[in-house]
């Protein structure tokens, strides 16, 4: 029988246990068995073996398709833990408002609010060639009365183009909207 703390016996009890469940009883024993013996650090072949025990690992089709049905749905839109009301601010600062039904939302079912109050404001779906301008130019102003309609984009840039010329300004010609 191997000496009470020496690694021939910690490895002799590794293996008898392994894969069993112990009782409280036995972890109090085994812990003051134990207790003040210093654990050697994990070495090199310790570390390649756990890396192979995990490499390699992958979930069945089946296991895949179980998960994947039981969370479909369950953490998106209101029911998201980080949900804020369904308005965010996109990255060239126009803001846009969640509306999974809309006919032409995002892939991520979001939709311009600029162009959401247009629609509402005149009772259809606009197209997607037509332009909404904002008059003041700031872009998270979406009030009604600072909204204009344009049917698309060249009579969006030539509205721009003629005010730059009133101002006597010379047209630069790169002044998108969506």
């Amino acid at each position: 029988m191997a000496k009470l703390g020496s690694q021939e016996w910690k490895d002799s009890i590794s293996k008898a246990l392994r894969g069993k469940k112990l009782t409280q009883q036995h972890r109090k024993n085994i812990s003051r068995a134990l207790r003040g013996k210093k654990k050697p650090p994990f070495t090199q072949q310790h570390r390649e073996n756990l890396g192979k025990a995990r490499r390699g690992r992958h979930h069945s089709q089946q296991w895949r398709k179980n998960i994947s049905k039981g969370l479909k749905g369950k953490y998106t839109g209101t029911a998201a833990p980080r949900w804020k009301g369904g308005r965010i601010h996109n990255s060239h600062g126009y803001m846009e408002v969640y509306k999974p039904d809309h006919k032409y939302a995002s892939t991520n079912h979001y939709v311009l609010e600029h162009r959401v109050i247009m629609e509402q404001y005149l009772g259809r779906i606009l197209d997607p060639t037509e332009i909404v301008h904002h008059i003041n130019g700031d872009v998270k102003d979406n009030r009604e009365e600072n909204l204009m309609l344009f049917s698309n984009r060249g009579a969006h840039l030539t509205w721009h183009r003629d005010l730059y010329e009133k101002q006597g300004k010379k047209w630069g010609g790169n002044h998108d909207s969506p």
